[in-house]
């Protein structure tokens, strides 16, 4: 049994191995092949916002415990079931297509959103401007995108109001600002092909946004933003892969499975 156990181990670091190798080459092919191709089927678009909506959760969990580890007085309240729970609703208005979905937040007769979303993939504003639009009347593409966008803030907005409910206004707070960090972060490093223009690091966005002041619905959190943009921007320099992320924070991380096959 000890023997089978230590081979079972040995496996699974060698498995670990290869999968920190082959990610990155499979992103570099995927790469090449939005360019080539900006406009995504809804499909391979809804496969993308799965993705994004999985890394979102898995980077959020990392600003989580680090805001903890680092303000404890501050985030020691916060639940990590809330937090996980929460950022799992991420871009939750894009892919649930489901009749009470649509029909719980007024989107029965309304134009799929990752159907419309999928369509200006890649494309820039100029583009969408000379092309005719399906949605607004006698409006361009880019008024379609316009409307898709404010409908969808709507929405996701309703959603995370309705989980939010009935907390305190520092938890609905903080995890609004976990999932900012980690949205903003993945988007700008993983998500550029998505945008026909450069897309700033989140710490610089997120920088200049402050210095606006539009940022809305984190209150005093949004001194955090900055902060843990770069926590996590630094990790990745670092070599700290999306990947690696996950496996420490995961039932795969080795020390888990472990445990597990200890028990």
């Amino acid at each position: 049994m000890e023997k089978t156990k230590i081979t079972t181990i040995i496996f699974l670091i060698a498995l670990f191995g290869l999968f920190e190798i082959f990610p990155i080459e499979i992103q570099a092919k995927e790469s090449a092949i939005i360019k080539d191709s900006p406009i995504l089927s809804k499909n391979d678009f809804m496969e993308k916002m799965r993705a994004h909506i999985d890394r979102v959760e898995r980077l959020g969990v990392q600003v989580f415990n680090e805001l903890k580890n680092r303000y404890p007085d501050q985030f020691g309240k916060l639940k990590a079931q809330d937090v996980r729970n929460f950022l799992r609703l991420h871009d939750k208005t894009k892919l649930d297509q489901s009749p009470r979905f649509l029909k719980i937040h007024g989107l029965v007769d309304k134009p799929r959103i990752a159907d419309t979303l999928s369509e200006f993939y890649g494309l820039s504003k100029d583009q969408l401007e000379k092309m005719p639009g399906h949605i607004i009347a006698n409006g361009t593409r880019f008024d379609d995108l316009k409307y898709t966008v404010d409908l969808l803030n709507k929405v996701d907005n309703e959603v995370a109001e309705s989980f939010l409910k009935g907390m305190p206004e520092l938890a609905k707070e903080q995890l609004r600002l976990i999932e900012k960090v980690a949205d903003g972060v993945d988007t700008a490093m993983s998500r550029a092909n998505e945008f026909s223009h450069n897309v700033l690091p989140a710490s610089e966005f997120f920088s200049k946004q402050l210095s606006t002041g539009n940022i809305h619905g984190i209150g005093d959190q949004g001194q955090h933003l900055v902060e843990m943009s770069q926590f996590l921007e630094k990790k990745s320099k670092n070599g700290f892969s999306n990947y690696e992320l996950f496996l420490r924070d995961s039932i795969y991380c080795p020390l888990n499975l472990l445990q597990m096959i200890a028990q």
